[in-house]
Order: structure tokens, then C-alpha cells, then sequence
């Protein structure tokens, strides 16, 4: 619990945007390395000053009558990414709006979910040169679930709009 939290603590700015928007977050990832942690930390912090809110679920150790402390895992930024409604949420803030043609925000089958993904992504790589046409082929894994291909994406996302906060 408390070693958990020291060895998670967000740097002071961090900090601040935490303290700022309740509820708080903490990355829980004690089976990841340091720069892992390190790095989740950071994409969560990026979504949130972008609005962009990732669902997340009590920790085992809060008094979940206050709701004080809620935990995100990679599996959590994963999940919420593969169906591509909370990736046309962030196109939405970094683009001021733009969605691209095809984009269905409440898709009801895996096709309409891929789908989501891939037009998304070459919506993204159309519009910023920052960002490598390589993130396209994240585009299955990240339909999948799979948690290192979605920190991928993030990834190259952060680093091309890192002056984007709408």
C-alpha cells in the first residue's frame, strides 16, 4: 500500500495536476520496471491535462467509501483504447475537433472497432508529419488490447503534439 504509493509518487508537477482534479491517480505497476512506471505516469498525466479521462477502478488499499485514491493499470489504458471511441476522444482534443470521415463512435462489432483504430491513425499521420506512418501498423494490437502496443501508440502521440492542450 503506503511503499507502493512512495515508490509511485508523480514529480511535483505531477503532483499538482494530480492535487488539482480529483480523483487521483496512481499507476499501479509492481511487477513493471521503474521506467515503465515512469512512463505510464507520464501518458496519464498528458491525457489528463488533454480532458481525455481514462476509467479506472478503486485501489485494494483505499477507503473506497471516499473514493480518494483510484488505481490505472496498463491493462486499464489498454482496454479503454481497443474499441477506438477513447482514441477518437483524444483525436478529437489534439485535431481542435476533426474526426475523420468512417470514424463510428459507438461501434458495435470487432470490424467496426479495427476500423475505428485504422482510420483514426491514418487521419493522424495525414494531418501531423511528426507522427511515423509506422503507427498505423499498431492499428491490430491495439483492437487487441494489447497493452505494449497501445503505450506505443501513445507514445509517438505525446511526442507529436506535446504542445497540443486544448
Amino acid at each position: 500500500g503506503e511503499r507502493l504509493r512512495k515508490a509511485l509518487a508523480l514529480s511535483d508537477s505531477e503532483n499538482e495536476l494530480a492535487r488539482s482534479s480529483q480523483p487521483t491517480f496512481t499507476a499501479a505497476l509492481a511487477s513493471s520496471s521503474s521506467s515503465q512506471q515512469h512512463s505510464l505516469r507520464r501518458l496519464l498525466a498528458w491525457l489528463e491535462r488533454l480532458g481525455v479521462k481514462i476509467p479506472s477502478s478503486p485501489s485494494a488499499d483505499s477507503n473506497e467509501s471516499k473514493g480518494e485514491e483510484k488505481v490505472i493499470t496498463p491493462s486499464n489504458v489498454a482496454s479503454f483504447f481497443s474499441d477506438g471511441v477513447m482514441l477518437g476522444k483524444l483525436v478529437s482534443r489534439v485535431e481542435r475537433g476533426s474526426l475523420p470521415p468512417g470514424y463510428n463512435p459507438n461501434p458495435t462489432s470487432s470490424a467496426q472497432r479495427h476500423n475505428n483504430i485504422r482510420c483514426l491513425l491514418d487521419f493522424l499521420t495525414q494531418r501531423n508529419k511528426k507522427i511515423p506512418l509506422s503507427v498505423v501498423s499498431l492499428a491490430d494490437g491495439v483492437a487487441r488490447g494489447e497493452e505494449s502496443e497501445v503505450l506505443k501508440m501513445l507514445e509517438c502521440l505525446k511526442k507529436a503534439y506535446k504542445h497540443s492542450i486544448a
